[in-house]
């Protein structure tokens, strides 16, 4: 998966697409409110946790539990 700042577009300024590896498929994505957080799930149940603070340039990633079975929804 790859992240972006599409906020920068408004501005012109460019910025680097961000590239999320995880071990398994990937199942499901919500992305906050705001764009500066996501939650991810794959297909071995682990959800995962990305937080970009402001003014940041590196991601945050925690794995925040484990299921049995693959993640459907978030």
């Amino acid at each position: 998966m790859y992240l972006k700042d599409i906020g920068t577009l408004k501005t012109g300024s460019e910025t680097e697409f961000v590239q999320i590896r995880r071990d398994c498929k990937l199942t499901s994505l919500t992305v906050s409110d705001d764009g500066l957080s996501a939650a991810i799930g794959d297909e071995s149940g682990k959800i995962y946790n990305i937080t970009n603070p402001k003014g940041s340039s590196s991601l945050i990633i925690q794995t925040l539990h484990w299921h049995a079975q693959k993640v459907n929804y978030l």
